[in-house]
């Protein structure tokens, strides 16, 4: 896998510093996909699928 793509910004945005996210009162992610290697990444940086919202659907909670 390329170096530009190693998941470490991903990782330090979603695990470790949450304060742009908190300071805008955002808790869950939602992002909707139909690309398998997007799907594959998602799943890597902790996504889980959320159905419940649509087809295709996945979510991060920040909580």
């Amino acid at each position: 896998m390329p170096g530009y793509r190693d998941f470490k910004i991903a990782r330090y945005n979603y695990k470790k510093d949450r304060t742009v996210f908190k300071e805008r009162g955002i808790e869950k992610l939602q992002i909707q996909s139909n690309v398998p290697a997007h799907i594959k990444y998602l799943k890597k940086v902790g996504f889980k699928e959320d159905n419940s919202i649509g087809e295709n659907y996945f979510s991060y909670l920040l909580n």
